[in-house]
């Protein structure tokens, strides 16, 4: 469902983002419940052989804070909504996981 503003709504159009996508994408969130894990950790192993991210995360957070958070970013792409409080960029990176998707 999508429940914005009409000022915000024409940004979400712009992405191509439709109703449709948004509950094709909370169909598929069995499978990012399943992948989550796996994704986030692949991610900061990555992140974790990068000497300066690893010393830059080190002096405001920490790894697994930052997990947990990723994975609820994660999640939150498959809830099947975008209302107010979704940042704008949101939007594109969900067209952008449904066109991957698609191919």
């Amino acid at each position: 469902m999508i429940n914005v503003t009409t000022e915000r709504k024409k940004q979400i159009e712009y992405t191509g983002l439709t109703e449709q996508d948004l509950k094709l994408l909370a169909d598929c969130r069995p499978i990012f419940q399943k992948v989550v894990d796996e994704v986030v950790d692949r991610f900061y192993d990555h992140v974790g052989a990068q000497p300066e991210l690893v010393s830059l995360i080190a002096r405001v957070s920490d790894i697994e804070r930052l997990k947990e958070t990723q994975k609820g970013y994660w999640l939150s792409l498959a809830d099947g909504t975008i209302d107010q409080d979704v940042q704008p960029g949101r939007a594109a990176a969900l067209k952008s996981i449904l066109d991957e998707y698609a191919a």
